[in-house]
């Protein structure tokens, strides 16, 4: 029970203790003075009401506004985390098989799997209000940005950074492992009920 609850409650209760106290020391003697505590008590259950009635509809008005809260802030730490396997999906599929799509002359990534995602990244982006989420979703399309790089690679030798390639690798590899943790870390932050 909440506090104001059991001071409602202690309220009502002193109230009908003084009511019934005043009824056994001035007990109706007429119907004239019947119809008077009628109307009194009568009275008192309509002020009772009328304060208890708002109060529970502020109550059950307030919890459904932080169920709704709740469940949207879920709804997109789990899109930014749907978008963040995307991403590392593409990048650990990507540098996992550049050498040797180079070596047959093709490019290491295709243009279409970086547009579509930084589609997905821009919806998500006008729809967040999370600092934190945004940080991430800013990270994630920086890293795509850098990355495409490779959508216009076809030979290894045309890659600017070819003799760092494997230090390359390991860095988008660590960036995107970050940004993985990151958003996990956000997902559980909404699930442990932290307020956005």
């Amino acid at each position: 029970m909440s506090r104001s609850n059991g001071v409602l409650l202690f309220g009502a209760g002193t109230l009908a203790g003084i009511v019934v106290g005043w009824f056994i020391r001035f007990p109706p003697t007429d119907s004239a003075s019947a119809s008077g505590w009628a109307q009194a008590l009568g009275s008192l259950a309509a002020i009772f009401i009328a304060v208890w009635v708002p109060l529970r509809e502020r109550r059950a008005t307030e919890a459904r506004i932080a169920a709704e809260k709740f469940q949207r802030a879920h709804r997109l730490a789990e899109r930014l985390r749907s978008i963040t396997f995307d991403v590392i999906l593409l990048v650990h599929n990507t540098l996992a098989k550049a050498e040797s799509r180079w070596n047959r002359g093709e490019k290491a990534l295709d243009i279409d799997q970086i547009s579509e995602l930084n589609q997905r990244l821009t919806a998500a982006q006008q729809d967040e209000y999370n600092k934190q989420r945004i940080v991430i979703l800013d990270g994630l399309r920086a890293l795509l940005k850098e990355f495409k790089v490779l959508c216009e690679v076809e030979h290894i030798s045309d890659f600017a950074l070819a003799p760092d390639f494997a230090t390359r690798r390991n860095q988008w590899m660590g960036i995107v492992n970050s940004l993985n943790d990151e958003s996990l870390r956000a997902v559980q932050a909404v699930e442990n009920g932290a307020s956005d």
